[in-house]
């Protein structure tokens, strides 16, 4: 309840604030549209974390999972990347996107798969340094379909890897405490992958940049 009386609010805040960014409430000048547009920027990262606890709520409900259906992976992934695409231009990232052309259905929650790959993708981009790169590829694997996630940022300390799907674990460094976060995305994109019987791991050393691998069973027929 708690979430939901914070998501409308904060939602109704940025819209305003697009009206300002826009011109609708007259002129601003370069460095007020900056101020504004970081202000908004602040704003999606508390939605995105609201969601997730919502999220996490439905977890422990046992509500995860809604509706099954046949998903084409790679329409995810291109919604996605699209929805990203301003704000890894505006950081000088470049996305590297590859898909197997052949690539098999998988049979999930598309709600939760959009879930999972937004999440994977945002970390991908929030800790990456200026001048990086965002791969994501999608392949058949056998009788899975896998999910490759990789950056070229900060990474993740040996000691602190086996936490990561922790709730409400978050690395401390210097870097992480500039950006906002929860530490309940990573732990909601492995119970959702769980749920649908499949597997998520990752590989990652400090200032080499992280890759997390998803096994996804594929759809049937």
């Amino acid at each position: 309840m708690v979430s939901h009386e914070l998501r409308s609010p904060l939602s109704s805040i940025r819209q305003k604030l697009s009206l300002i960014v826009d011109g609708f409430t007259g002129d601003i000048n370069d460095e007020q549209k900056q101020i504004v547009n970081r202000v908004q920027h602040r704003i999606d990262g508390l939605i995105g974390m609201i969601s997730n606890l919502l999220d996490l709520s439905r977890i422990e409900a046992g509500r995860l999972v809604q509706q099954k259906e046949r998903i084409e992976l790679p329409e995810i992934i291109d919604g996605v990347v699209e929805l990203m695409t301003q704000e890894v231009e505006e950081k000088g990232l470049k996305f590297e996107v590859t898909i197997d052309a052949q690539l098999f259905p998988i049979h999930a929650d598309r709600q939760s798969m959009e879930t999972v790959v937004t999440n994977l993708v945002s970390n991908a981009v929030k800790y990456n340094r200026e001048g990086g790169k965002v791969s994501i590829g999608a392949q058949n694997r056998g009788e899975f379909i896998e999910l490759i996630v990789a950056d070229s940022g900060v990474g993740i300390a040996k000691e602190n890897l086996p936490r990561i799907f922790d709730k409400f674990y978050r690395i401390r460094s210097d870097y992480t405490r500039k950006v906002v976060g929860s530490g309940i995305g990573l732990p909601l994109v492995k119970a959702i992958i769980e749920a649908h019987f499949g597997t998520i791991t990752v590989e990652s050393k400090s200032e080499k940049g992280t890759t997390f691998t998803v096994l996804l069973p594929r759809g049937v027929g």
